[in-house]
C-alpha cells in the first residue's frame, strides 16, 4: 500500500499543525478532508463568510485544488459527504453545487446533512476520488 500526503496548491495556510491532512492518497484512491470556506491569501486558517452560494463554490474550490494536486480531476470524485448548517439553504446548495459539477459526465454520489458547524460557516464538504494509476 502507498500512501501520501496531499496539499493545497492554491492557499497560504497550513492546516497540518491542526492534526490533519487536506488530503491522502492511497494507491489509486484519494481522500479529501472537509473543506469550509477558508480565505485562501491568509497565512492562518481564516473563515470567509458569505452567501450559501459563495461558500458552497470556495469550498468546492479548495476540493478542486486537492484532487488536482493529487493527480485527478472533479471527474474522479465518486462521493462527496456535505454539512450544512442551516437545512433551508439545500435548495440554494444543491443548484450551487449541481452547476458547479455540470460538465462533469458522471456526477458523484452525495450525502447532505444538517449540524452545527465551527465558527458560523454555512457548508462543509468532504470527498473520496478514484484516480488513474
Amino acid at each position: 500500500m502507498k500512501k501520501e500526503f496531499v496539499t493545497y496548491s492554491k492557499a497560504k495556510f497550513d492546516v497540518t499543525p491542526l492534526g490533519f491532512s487536506p488530503g491522502v492518497r492511497v494507491d489509486n484512491r484519494l481522500y479529501i478532508c472537509g473543506n469550509g470556506s477558508l480565505d485562501p491569501e491568509s497565512a492562518e486558517v481564516k473563515i470567509l463568510h458569505g452567501t450559501i452560494e459563495e461558500e458552497t463554490v470556495r469550498t468546492l474550490d479548495f476540493i478542486n485544488d486537492i484532487v488536482t494536486q493529487g493527480g485527478g480531476s472533479l471527474s474522479d470524485i465518486v462521493k462527496c459527504n456535505c454539512f450544512l448548517a442551516d437545512l433551508d439553504d439545500f435548495p440554494a446548495f444543491t443548484a450551487t453545487f449541481a452547476e458547479y459539477f455540470k460538465d462533469v459526465p458522471v456526477k458523484p454520489v452525495r450525502s447532505t446533512v444538517g449540524v452545527k458547524l465551527l465558527k458560523g460557516i454555512k457548508v462543509e464538504i468532504e470527498a473520496i476520488a478514484e484516480l488513474s494509476e
